[in-house]
């Protein structure tokens, strides 16, 4: 009876110290935190010797947002009704295993008091942007899902067109071409339309490309013009609607400060120019946006029934076309009378912040380097994560100095074998077959070079023995690896002529590029220096994406 009693004492005096221990972590602690609505608390296990109590490390994962103003005040998560019950309302899903010896991260976060694992709320402005995320039915599986756990996260409003009718998880896919009259369904440019829905329908358990259905870009025209009205007709309260296709990379900070700065009640069209018939369009691949103002005038002032009148008369003008995003120029201009806003004060350097190339074939110049870059375009994944990844870490808007600093400086040297850098703003070729001659830039890697020493201008210069080429840039591009090289009809038979190889090339016949490094210093860098914003916040020898890999 006295051991049962003692065994009940001693239970009775552990349990109120670990109690007190539990209430002492829950309240006086100063590791202790919260989650959302739970109420969890945990104990940080790694010390990053930061005051932010807002979100700590949770295990080897990290799940949880903090929407905060410029001041640090926090900030309620937009919701989705105060606009749209139509609209798809951001989520922010975020699962990060943790390396505890990522040194690079952890001496970041500690100098620069920034924790790297926690996910990025939209920037303030961006609850005013409606973004429409442009796929195909026969692309979705590859491109789609990437920008779910990147670029939407940041995004408050958006949705996402298709040409057919589906769902993906708990998001659905709209089907942009829904309110296009049967009497254009039989036309044999939408058939893959009708095919694509009828397989859908009957459950064929088939994939898109086994079924011969790889040709999305015949349906693709017909959606920018349907998808603007649909987005309009869900909502009419944007300040702006944005429109970009699935390899696209919007880089939120960059968009959202530069279009604040304008003036969204005024007719605006924004986008990369591209051109098409004489007419000067707006590159949807590069991301486009467009003011509440154009798409007031361009559909707030008819009603829903003779918007699709117009739509469809556009739709008859598709069916001869190839180019959607060209008809958006074509409908603005003839209804709203707005053209593509150029190099103006009403869109500064608008051309220059919409990019049409990838990351790596981007170009740098001495015009551009102070200037936000807010697209890049024919990414995948990996490319879209690693921009997503680079803009949380900035936490600021991009700039091209600063994406040369990150992805281009660290990788540039007097010379790289088997790498095209794209230098062609100035070409001498012997394709023809015409006698070289020993001071031709074509004729040799040495005179190559020498013809962009002599041009003070010259940046970049590339040379390829087996077309006998030679080319020369006053812009910088970084470029990427020659893996698989074209063949070029014209080059294949002058090399027949002259008894050359003309199946393969030998290794001496790989491309060579260079690069003028001390031009690139004097005209991009030292001048980049004066640029404000976000350059001063990498402070790494080589930039963030050099430090990032390396320190694993």
């Amino acid at each position: 009876m006295i051991n049962r009693t003692i065994v009940k004492a001693i239970t009775c005096v552990l349990a109120a110290f670990i109690s007190l221990n539990v209430l002492y972590f829950l309240f006086l602690s100063d590791n202790r935190f919260s989650l959302g609505a739970c109420k969890e608390t945990h104990e940080l296990d790694v010390d990053y010797s930061v005051d932010d109590s807002s979100l700590k490390e949770v295990g080897p994962f990290y799940n949880a947002v903090v929407v905060t103003d410029a001041q640090g005040n926090t900030l309620a998560v937009p919701k989705n009704e105060t606009l749209s019950g139509l609209s798809h309302s951001t989520t922010y899903p975020w699962m990060s295993v943790k390396h505890p010896n990522d040194k690079f991260r952890q001496r970041a976060e500690k100098m620069q008091g920034l924790d790297l694992h926690k996910p990025k709320a939209a920037p303030a402005g961006s609850e005013k942007i409606k973004y429409l995320l442009k796929t195909g039915h026969s692309v979705l599986w590859e491109r789609l899902p990437i920008h779910f756990i990147t670029t939407l996260t940041r995004t408050p409003y958006y949705d996402v067109y298709s040409d057919a009718p589906f769902r993906l998880g708990n998001i659905e896919i709209i089907d942009s071409l829904q309110n296009i009259s049967s009497n254009y369904l039989d036309n044999d440019e939408l058939q893959p339309y009708q095919i694509q829905k009828y397989l859908g329908i009957v459950n064929s358990n088939l994939y898109m490309k086994e079924a011969g259905m790889n040709n999305g870009w015949l349906l693709d025209r017909f959606k920018n013009i349907w998808m603007l009205f649909d987005a309009w007709e869900r909502n009419s309260e944007f300040n702006w609607y944005v429109f970009f296709d699935d390899d696209t990379t919007i880089l939120v900070n960059s968009l959202t400060s530069w279009l604040s700065r304008l003036d969204h009640n005024e007719p605006l069209y924004l986008g990369s120019p591209a051109s098409f018939h004489s007419v000067t369009f707006g590159h949807g691949g590069s991301g486009v946006a467009i003011s509440h103002g154009a798409m007031k005038k361009l559909f707030g002032e008819r009603s829903s029934e003779e918007n699709k009148k117009m739509l469809l008369d556009l739709t008859d003008e598709l069916l001869k076309e190839d180019c959607g995003d060209y008809m958006v120029a074509v409908m603005l201009k003839k209804h709203v009378n707005l053209k593509l806003a150029p190099y103006t004060f009403d869109a500064p350097f608008a051309q220059d912040k919409f990019q049409g190339e990838t990351l790596f074939h981007t170009l740098v110049t001495d015009e551009n380097r102070c200037e936000e870059v807010v697209s890049f375009h024919h990414h995948g994944p990996q490319e879209i994560s690693k921009m997503w990844e680079f803009e949380n870490y900035l936490d600021a808007p991009i700039r091209y100095i600063d994406f040369y600093q990150s992805f281009v400086h660290p990788y540039l040297a007097r010379t790289l074998s088997a790498w095209d850098n794209r230098a062609r703003e100035k070409e001498y070729s012997n394709s023809f077959g015409k006698e070289l001659g020993e001071n031709k830039p074509f004729s040799s890697q040495e005179a190559c070079q020498s013809k962009c020493e002599e041009n003070k201008k010259c940046l970049q210069w590339r040379y390829d023995p087996f077309k006998e080429y030679c080319g020369l840039s006053t812009v910088l591009n970084l470029g990427r690896p020659v893996v698989i090289y074209e063949k070029d009809g014209r080059v294949s038979q002058s090399r027949n002529l002259r008894g050359l190889n003309v199946e393969r090339r030998v290794p001496e016949e790989e491309i060579v590029s260079g690069w003028m490094l001390e031009r690139i210093e004097e005209r991009i860098v030292k001048p980049g220096a004066s640029c404000n914003g976000t350059l001063g916040q990498i402070t790494e020898p080589f930039g963030w994406w050099w430090n990032h890999m390396h320190a694993r």
